[in-house]
Protein backbone atom coordinates (compact mmCIF):
# COMPACT_ATOMS: atom_id res chain seq x y z
CA UNK A 1 0.00 0.00 0.00
CA UNK A 2 1.35 3.31 -1.01
CA UNK A 3 -0.51 5.30 1.03
CA UNK A 4 -1.22 5.80 4.76
CA UNK A 5 -4.68 6.81 5.64
CA UNK A 6 -5.03 8.91 2.30
CA UNK A 7 -2.68 11.54 3.88
CA UNK A 8 0.57 10.67 2.87
CA UNK A 9 2.26 9.16 -0.40
CA UNK A 10 5.29 6.70 0.13
CA UNK A 11 7.24 5.64 -3.25
CA UNK A 12 9.57 2.73 -3.47
CA UNK A 13 13.13 3.56 -3.31
CA UNK A 14 14.31 0.05 -3.60
CA UNK A 15 16.16 0.59 -7.01
CA UNK A 16 16.39 -3.66 -6.78
CA UNK A 17 17.40 -3.66 -3.32
CA UNK A 18 17.31 -7.13 -1.69
CA UNK A 19 18.15 -8.22 1.68
CA UNK A 20 18.64 -11.34 4.01
CA UNK A 21 20.11 -12.35 7.61
CA UNK A 22 22.24 -14.65 6.82
CA UNK A 23 23.64 -16.93 9.77
CA UNK A 24 26.91 -18.52 7.72
CA UNK A 25 27.91 -18.73 4.43
CA UNK A 26 30.45 -20.58 2.42
CA UNK A 27 32.39 -20.29 -1.35
CA UNK A 28 32.84 -22.90 -3.46
CA UNK A 29 36.33 -23.76 -4.99
CA UNK A 30 36.27 -22.23 -7.76
CA UNK A 31 35.91 -19.22 -5.67
CA UNK A 32 32.61 -18.04 -8.34
CA UNK A 33 29.90 -19.88 -6.31
CA UNK A 34 28.92 -19.72 -2.95
CA UNK A 35 25.71 -20.58 -0.29
CA UNK A 36 24.93 -19.42 2.71
CA UNK A 37 22.33 -20.42 5.58
CA UNK A 38 20.01 -17.95 6.65
CA UNK A 39 17.03 -16.63 8.46
CA UNK A 40 13.78 -18.34 7.70
CA UNK A 41 14.81 -18.58 3.51
CA UNK A 42 16.69 -21.63 3.96
CA UNK A 43 19.76 -22.23 2.31
CA UNK A 44 20.63 -19.57 -0.96
CA UNK A 45 23.33 -20.02 -3.13
CA UNK A 46 24.77 -17.30 -5.81
CA UNK A 47 27.32 -17.09 -8.12
CA UNK A 48 29.28 -14.22 -9.96
CA UNK A 49 28.03 -14.65 -13.48
CA UNK A 50 24.33 -14.66 -11.98
CA UNK A 51 25.27 -11.05 -10.20
CA UNK A 52 23.15 -9.72 -7.75
CA UNK A 53 19.61 -11.10 -8.58
CA UNK A 54 21.20 -14.62 -9.68
CA UNK A 55 20.57 -16.00 -6.16
CA UNK A 56 18.36 -19.29 -5.52
CA UNK A 57 16.96 -21.76 -2.93
CA UNK A 58 18.09 -24.90 -2.13
CA UNK A 59 17.04 -27.26 0.26
CA UNK A 60 13.56 -25.68 0.85
CA UNK A 61 14.51 -25.38 4.52
CA UNK A 62 13.81 -22.60 7.24
CA UNK A 63 16.04 -21.13 9.43
CA UNK A 64 19.92 -22.69 8.20
CA UNK A 65 22.83 -21.93 9.94
CA UNK A 66 26.36 -23.22 9.22
CA UNK A 67 26.83 -25.16 6.02
CA UNK A 68 29.78 -26.60 3.90
CA UNK A 69 30.59 -27.77 1.16
CA UNK A 70 32.71 -30.68 -0.21
CA UNK A 71 36.06 -29.55 -2.09
CA UNK A 72 36.48 -33.02 -3.79
CA UNK A 73 33.01 -33.25 -4.79
CA UNK A 74 31.08 -30.25 -5.01
CA UNK A 75 27.56 -32.17 -5.47
CA UNK A 76 27.44 -33.04 -1.94
CA UNK A 77 26.72 -30.13 0.70
CA UNK A 78 25.58 -29.75 4.36
CA UNK A 79 23.68 -27.27 5.81
CA UNK A 80 22.47 -27.17 9.93
CA UNK A 81 18.90 -26.81 9.93
CA UNK A 82 18.18 -28.60 13.10
CA UNK A 83 19.77 -31.88 12.31
CA UNK A 84 22.76 -31.84 10.26
CA UNK A 85 21.31 -32.12 6.29
CA UNK A 86 22.93 -33.52 3.66
CA UNK A 87 23.13 -33.60 0.01
CA UNK A 88 24.53 -35.48 -2.53
CA UNK A 89 22.97 -34.18 -5.38
CA UNK A 90 24.06 -30.21 -5.72
CA UNK A 91 21.25 -29.59 -3.21
CA UNK A 92 18.22 -30.69 -5.14
CA UNK A 93 17.69 -33.08 -2.17
CA UNK A 94 18.76 -32.94 1.71
CA UNK A 95 18.86 -35.73 4.23
CA UNK A 96 19.27 -35.64 8.16
CA UNK A 97 23.10 -37.24 8.60
CA UNK A 98 22.87 -36.76 12.71
CA UNK A 99 23.61 -40.91 12.64
CA UNK A 100 25.87 -40.58 16.41
CA UNK A 101 24.74 -37.20 17.82
CA UNK A 102 22.76 -37.33 21.10
CA UNK A 103 22.23 -33.58 20.93
CA UNK A 104 19.07 -31.91 20.69
CA UNK A 105 20.99 -29.89 18.23
CA UNK A 106 23.92 -28.73 16.68
CA UNK A 107 25.64 -25.29 16.25
CA UNK A 108 28.62 -24.77 14.18
CA UNK A 109 29.80 -26.81 11.23
CA UNK A 110 33.41 -27.09 10.37
CA UNK A 111 35.14 -29.32 6.99
CA UNK A 112 38.61 -30.49 7.68
CA UNK A 113 40.64 -28.40 4.92
CA UNK A 114 43.04 -31.00 4.00
CA UNK A 115 39.96 -33.99 4.17
CA UNK A 116 36.86 -33.24 3.03
CA UNK A 117 35.30 -36.30 4.68
CA UNK A 118 36.17 -35.30 8.33
CA UNK A 119 34.23 -32.36 9.81
CA UNK A 120 33.16 -31.12 13.49
CA UNK A 121 29.91 -29.92 14.92
CA UNK A 122 28.53 -29.45 18.27
CA UNK A 123 26.12 -28.52 20.99
CA UNK A 124 26.53 -29.89 24.34
CA UNK A 125 29.42 -32.03 22.79
CA UNK A 126 32.05 -32.08 20.44
CA UNK A 127 31.26 -33.97 17.47
CA UNK A 128 33.16 -35.46 15.02
CA UNK A 129 32.87 -37.71 11.36
CA UNK A 130 35.13 -39.01 9.59
CA UNK A 131 33.05 -40.56 6.68
CA UNK A 132 30.88 -37.82 5.53
CA UNK A 133 28.53 -37.23 7.73
CA UNK A 134 27.36 -40.95 7.70
CA UNK A 135 28.72 -41.64 11.26
CA UNK A 136 29.23 -39.73 14.14
CA UNK A 137 31.35 -40.09 17.59
CA UNK A 138 31.55 -37.65 20.60
CA UNK A 139 35.45 -36.49 20.41
CA UNK A 140 35.98 -34.77 23.54
CA UNK A 141 35.02 -35.58 27.09
CA UNK A 142 33.72 -32.35 28.51
CA UNK A 143 33.77 -28.42 27.78
CA UNK A 144 33.79 -26.19 30.25
CA UNK A 145 30.76 -23.66 29.20
CA UNK A 146 27.25 -23.90 28.29
CA UNK A 147 27.66 -25.02 24.84
CA UNK A 148 30.27 -25.12 21.96
CA UNK A 149 29.57 -21.56 20.05
CA UNK A 150 32.85 -22.09 17.48
CA UNK A 151 34.84 -24.58 16.23
CA UNK A 152 38.45 -24.45 13.99
CA UNK A 153 40.62 -26.99 12.48
CA UNK A 154 44.09 -26.02 11.16
CA UNK A 155 44.94 -26.43 7.60
CA UNK A 156 48.15 -26.93 8.48
CA UNK A 157 47.80 -30.43 10.90
CA UNK A 158 43.91 -31.64 11.56
CA UNK A 159 45.46 -32.61 14.63
CA UNK A 160 45.31 -29.35 16.03
CA UNK A 161 41.56 -28.37 16.72
CA UNK A 162 40.01 -25.18 18.61
CA UNK A 163 36.50 -25.00 19.91
CA UNK A 164 34.88 -21.94 21.53
CA UNK A 165 31.47 -22.12 24.08
CA UNK A 166 29.05 -19.75 24.45
CA UNK A 167 30.00 -19.07 28.30
CA UNK A 168 33.84 -17.85 27.00
CA UNK A 169 35.94 -20.75 27.12
CA UNK A 170 38.45 -21.93 24.21
CA UNK A 171 39.75 -25.21 24.60
CA UNK A 172 41.77 -27.51 22.18
CA UNK A 173 43.42 -30.69 21.27
CA UNK A 174 46.63 -31.47 19.41
CA UNK A 175 44.93 -35.39 18.80
CA UNK A 176 41.64 -33.86 17.01
CA UNK A 177 41.49 -36.86 14.22
CA UNK A 178 42.07 -39.35 17.12
CA UNK A 179 40.34 -37.59 19.85
CA UNK A 180 37.37 -39.76 22.00
CA UNK A 181 34.85 -39.32 24.36
CA UNK A 182 37.56 -40.00 27.06
CA UNK A 183 40.33 -37.38 25.61
CA UNK A 184 40.59 -34.30 27.84
CA UNK A 185 40.49 -31.02 25.68
CA UNK A 186 42.55 -28.36 28.25
CA UNK A 187 41.41 -24.48 28.20
CA UNK A 188 43.76 -23.03 25.53
CA UNK A 189 43.00 -19.64 27.61
CA UNK A 190 41.93 -17.74 30.83
CA UNK A 191 37.81 -16.48 30.12
CA UNK A 192 38.21 -12.54 30.82
CA UNK A 193 34.29 -12.17 31.17
CA UNK A 194 31.10 -14.31 30.79
CA UNK A 195 30.90 -13.40 26.45
CA UNK A 196 30.26 -15.96 24.07
CA UNK A 197 33.24 -17.13 21.53
CA UNK A 198 31.92 -16.42 18.54
CA UNK A 199 34.75 -17.27 16.40
CA UNK A 200 38.27 -18.70 16.18
CA UNK A 201 40.79 -19.65 13.90
CA UNK A 202 44.31 -21.49 13.50
CA UNK A 203 47.18 -19.77 11.73
CA UNK A 204 47.59 -20.82 8.18
CA UNK A 205 51.40 -20.75 8.63
CA UNK A 206 52.66 -22.08 12.06
CA UNK A 207 50.13 -24.81 13.00
CA UNK A 208 49.82 -24.48 16.81
CA UNK A 209 49.23 -20.11 16.58
CA UNK A 210 45.41 -19.11 16.81
CA UNK A 211 43.37 -16.33 17.28
CA UNK A 212 40.16 -15.88 19.18
CA UNK A 213 37.17 -13.45 18.72
CA UNK A 214 34.40 -12.86 21.35
CA UNK A 215 31.39 -10.62 21.72
CA UNK A 216 28.84 -10.29 24.98
CA UNK A 217 25.90 -13.04 24.62
CA UNK A 218 23.15 -9.84 24.24
CA UNK A 219 24.88 -8.26 21.59
CA UNK A 220 25.10 -11.04 18.82
CA UNK A 221 22.41 -13.65 18.37
CA UNK A 222 23.77 -17.41 17.75
CA UNK A 223 22.85 -19.05 14.84
CA UNK A 224 19.53 -21.28 15.12
CA UNK A 225 20.19 -25.02 16.70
Amino acid sequence: NDSCAGFVKFTSLNVGYAATQFYHGVPYPNGLTYFGGTQDNGCVRGNDVAGLNGWSDIGRMGDVGYVAVDSSNTNIIYAVSGPIQKSTNGGLDFASSNNGISDNGTGPLVMDQINSQRLWTGGSRLWRTDNAANNWTQAAAGLAGDSVSTIAVSPLNPDNVLAGTSSGFIHRTNVGTTATSATNWPSASTRKRNARTSSCSCARRVSNHWRRASSRSASLPAPPL
